[in-house]
């Protein structure tokens, strides 16, 4: 039975098991895609997202990685409607540029930034970045959904607890909370 209106492919399949993923080469993504996602999306008659890849800049990271993998998984066994990717860092120019590059990169697709986050910076300044980053996005015609990463108590950010949207005692939403939810 279908349910969803969107799937989501691959999380980081370019992030390698040494830096905690679960990395899965371009070619092998793209032959389970034909083989157990792409029929999904037939059968449900759903949009699709390519795999979400991070926002690393080596070779086999990142777009390089997703280059590598549409090279692999063509048309018409493979058909994307929207691309996801992530994005951490610490200033707003740099993800504004970031997401711009990488609409130049896959100009046809419409894009998800599904986690963004930034690291290294104090939670007011956090705050700051998020209402930036948020308006920018917004004005931004190709980048049709955005999500930061973690709507969780700074104990379980994965080590970027500056980004916590929820207060340690679950009381309420942090300044960084307050302000992605349109309340500050």
């Amino acid at each position: 039975t279908c349910y969803a209106t969107h799937l989501l492919g691959f999380n980081e399949p370019d992030l390698p098991v040494a830096s905690g993923g679960a990395y899965i080469s371009p070619y092998n993504a793209s032959v389970l895609w034909k083989q157990y996602i792409q029929p999904v999306k037939t059968q449900c008659n759903i949009s699709l997202g390519a795999p979400a890849v991070t926002n690393a800049v080596a070779s086999g990271w990142g777009t390089d990685w997703l280059n590598q993998f549409f090279g692999n998984c063509t048309s018409p066994n493979c058909t994307f409607d929207f691309i996801p990717f992530h994005w951490y860092g610490q200033s707003v120019l740099d993800f504004e540029t970031y997401v711009a590059n990488f609409h130049t990169i896959f100009p046809t697709y419409p894009l998800w930034v599904t986690e963004f986050q930034f690291t290294g910076v104090s939670n007011v300044t956090t705050a700051y970045m998020v209402k930036q980053a948020m308006q920018w996005l917004d004005a931004q015609s190709y980048v049709v959904r955005y999500s930061m990463f973690g709507p969780m108590n700074p104990a379980n950010m994965a080590g970027i607890p500056n980004g916590a949207m929820v207060k340690d005692d679950l009381t309420g939403l942090t300044p960084v909370g307050l302000e992605y939810a349109g309340l500050m």
